[in-house]
């Protein structure tokens, strides 16, 4: 969670998601959750900036996750 999102818990904040599949595979970010001690897999994508394109806020989230356009 972002500092500005805990401090305006009742806000909403906007995702945009991008899902790659091919062949029957689907690409996916891992992460891990300490609280829950378990790993866990999500699309690539995260928050929209304000006054910022979805199709832009995607490409941004594919060049910050995974180096590529």
């Amino acid at each position: 969670m972002t500092e500005e999102a805990a401090r305006l818990p009742n806000t909403i904040h906007t995702k945009a998601m991008c899902l790659f599949s091919r062949g029957g595979k689907t690409l996916a970010s891992r992460g891990f959750d300490s609280v829950k001690n378990e790993e866990f897999f999500r699309v690539i994508g995260g928050g929209v900036h304000f006054t910022e394109k979805a199709e832009d806020a995607v490409r941004r989230e594919v060049r910050e996750e995974l180096g590529a356009e």
